[in-house]
Formats: structure tokens, C-alpha cells, sequence
């Protein structure tokens, strides 16, 4: 046993200054082709980088200092680098292989011999040789690396600019009213270059008060139901998705309570900036409903609808079907009808109708409506269509 250890002994030492050797001979050699490497690399990256221009290759945010890696606020930016494959833009790569006028370069290949062209046309006919710079070995192929590639994203002042204004609103609409932003582009190696947006915050301004101006009394009086629910709040910090969201939610409980006519747009806001104590004062205004009497514009209430009558063309509800009606019931308060025998026994169709007669207008009927008769699988492109009483007074 004695002997084989020293056997292997002798071994492993003789193996270890072997490959010491043989690394001292040839990590020159490795150090000088990864060096090589490194520059081809580099090189070819900006092969189709004009003079005088950078290949984007960085984008950094800075808000107060601190660097900002959020994907959606990074997402703002109208200039991104090129893609990238397990680190490497293989894309901007592939683009570059392709030449930039093969039809050029086959014509000058064809041209480089006196006689290649004519050898040739020996052999193919004088079209085909023509065409041969338009077949996918010439031609072709360079356009498939072109379109799979991706052209080199060259920093463009105008983009820079865009995305300033873009930074900018975010932080807007988070409050930061007074933010300032600013870049500087750095060079970071042979035209390649570096785009770093600073942007100083400010401080964030806050919802002081809140107050409304309702011309319709009873849309005053719905707002005062669900006041508790608003998403704009004193003492919190302006966001502007607050407002959005709160011009959805009036809207909607409107709609569910009679206000047929009510859009989003008819919502508006005032603010009322106090830039000294960072505060802004918010006026919540609902005009009247605007509408055309003539050749005139005309301010008037909004209305509280209910619905007066309910019925169901189990045909088609044009009014050209309307007119052939054959066969009609009332049931429970809803009138059904048919161009023929009418098929449909009203029962079991009321299971799948919220709307009802006597009832406010509301959206959500509507949609509940909607999607339970499409769920029968029994009607093609069921339609729910809403019109002013012609036989009240009130419409």
C-alpha cells in the first residue's frame, strides 16, 4: 500500500508541473485572443454607427439622488438600448452581419472578371443571371438578417426630450407639481454612450379641501349619498389616478340611479394652487346637461329616468320586423312579441331580464341583462336598446 501512495505521489507532482508548464506557455496566448475577442466585439457593435454618433447602450433615473429601477417608470423612456440575449444584442449583431447594398456588391462581383459574366450567361440565360441577385442566397439572406436584426439605437436629443417630458408627467401626476428634470450623456467607450436622467422631485403637494358645484339638485342629492366612498380625500397627496377613479365612480353610480344622459365628461375639476404651503384647494363641478333645441344650445336639468315599458322582439328588434308582428303577450308587466307563433315561453326568458318596469335606469341591468341572455345560447347577438317615451310627457 505503501508503494502505490508513493507511486501516486509521484504522479500528481509530475501532473501538477506538467499543467503549470503548459498554462505558463499558453496563458499568453489565452490573455491575447480574449483581448482580440474583446475588441472584435466592441467593434462590431458600432460597425453601422454613423461618426460623430453614440450607440445607446445605458439608461439610468436618479430621483433625489437615488436610482430609480422601477420597470414602469424605466418603461417611460422613448429610447431603450438594444435588446438583449442572455446579455448579449444578438439582434443588433445579426443586423450588422447583413451587407448594406447586396444588389451593388454581386453587380461589382459579376463585374470583377472580363469574362465571369459571360461564362454565366453560358450557362444560365442572361435574366437569370440578373435574377441571381434577387435569389435568398444573395439578396435574400441579407434581408432576412436585416429584418430578424434590430438597427443600432443611435442617442437622439429629440427622444432625450420626450422622455423628460414623460418623467416629468409621472411624477406630476404623483403630486410633484414643481419637479425638474434634467440628463447628461456620457461617452463610455468608442461610440458608445451612456444616458442619465436626474429629476429633483420637489416637494409633494396635498389635497386641502374638497368642495362641489352641482347645478342639477337631484344629482346633488345622489352625490351626498355615496359622498363617504369619494377617492379624493383631504390631507393626502395628489394623485391623479384619484381623479380618474372618482369621475368613474360618480359615473357609474349616476347611470345605476336614473341619470340616463350622464357621461364621464360631464365630471370636471378645478384646483386651486397655493404654492406656498404645497396645498390645493379641489372644486368638484357637475353643469347642466347641454342639448340642441333648433339651431341652439341649451342648458338644462339632468333627468331622473325610470323605465315605463319593457319589451322583447324574440325576432329582431329593427323596425322593419316590428311592423310584421304576428303574435304578442303581456306577462307580469313585460310585452313579448314575435313575427310568428311565439316560441319563447315568457317565464322562463323573465329569469334571464333585470330590467323592470317601474325601475330607475341603471347600467348594471343592463349588462346582467346582457350577459344572461347571451348565456341561453338560444339568441344570435341579443340587443338592448333604450329610448325616450314617445307617449310621456316627461320622455
Amino acid at each position: 500500500i505503501s508503494l502505490i501512495w508513493f507511486l501516486l505521489t509521484i504522479k500528481i507532482v509530475f501532473l501538477t508541473n506538467f499543467l503549470k508548464r503548459t498554462l505558463k506557455n499558453i496563458l499568453p496566448k489565452i490573455t491575447l485572443l480574449f483581448v482580440i475577442g474583446t475588441l472584435f466585439y466592441s467593434c462590431s457593435l458600432v460597425k453601422r454607427v454613423p461618426e460623430n454618433k453614440q450607440l445607446l447602450v445605458k439608461n439610468e433615473i436618479f430621483a433625489n439622488n437615488e436610482r430609480i429601477k422601477e420597470e414602469r417608470v424605466n418603461n417611460l423612456l422613448a429610447q431603450q438600448p438594444n435588446n438583449k440575449f442572455i446579455a448579449y444584442p444578438l439582434r443588433l449583431s445579426l443586423y450588422n452581419l447583413a451587407r448594406k447594398n447586396p444588389d451593388s456588391t454581386y453587380r461589382a462581383w459579376l463585374d470583377k472578371k472580363p469574362n465571369r459574366r459571360e461564362n454565366l450567361n453560358a450557362i444560365l440565360s442572361k435574366k437569370q443571371v440578373e435574377r441571381l441577385g434577387e435569389s435568398f442566397f444573395i439578396s435574400g439572406f441579407n434581408n432576412f438578417l436585416k429584418n430578424t436584426g434590430e438597427p443600432p439605437v443611435i442617442i437622439d436629443q429629440k427622444r432625450i426630450e420626450k422622455s423628460k417630458t414623460r418623467l416629468s408627467a409621472y411624477y406630476f401626476d404623483r403630486g410633484y407639481w414643481k419637479n425638474k428634470v434634467t440628463f447628461k450623456i456620457d461617452s463610455i467607450g468608442n461610440k458608445r454612450g451612456k444616458v442619465t436622467y436626474m429629476i429633483n422631485t420637489g416637494i409633494v403637494y396635498t389635497i386641502d379641501s374638497l368642495s362641489r358645484e352641482i347645478d342639477t339638485p337631484d344629482l346633488d342629492s345622489l352625490y351626498v349619498v355615496a359622498e363617504k366612498k369619494s377617492f379624493i380625500k383631504p390631507k393626502e397627496a395628489y394623485l391623479y389616478t384619484n381623479f380618474d377613479n372618482e369621475r368613474k365612480r360618480i359615473t357609474k353610480q349616476f347611470r345605476n340611479s336614473g341619470v340616463y344622459h350622464f357621461q364621464e365628461n360631464n365630471v370636471k375639476f378645478e384646483a386651486i394652487q397655493n404654492d406656498k404651503d404645497q396645498k390645493i384647494g379641489v372644486i368638484l363641478k357637475i353643469e347642466d346637461r347641454t342639448i340642441k333645441i333648433e339651431d341652439q344650445l341649451v342648458k338644462t336639468p339632468f333627468k331622473i329616468y325610470k323605465i315605463s315599458e319593457v319589451n322583447v322582439f324574440t325576432n329582431s328588434n329593427s323596425s322593419k320586423i316590428r311592423n310584421q308582428v304576428n303574435d304578442s303577450i303581456s306577462y307580469k308587466g313585460y310585452n313579448f312579441y314575435s313575427t310568428g307563433k311565439l316560441q319563447y315561453k315568457p317565464k322562463a326568458l323573465l329569469n334571464s331580464i333585470f330590467v323592470e318596469k317601474g325601475k330607475v335606469f341603471s347600467d348594471t341591468d343592463r349588462t346582467l341583462t346582457s350577459k344572461s341572455l347571451n348565456n341561453l345560447s338560444v339568441f344570435n347577438y341579443p340587443n338592448i336598446e333604450y329610448i325616450e317615451d314617445p307617449n310621456d310627457s316627461t320622455k
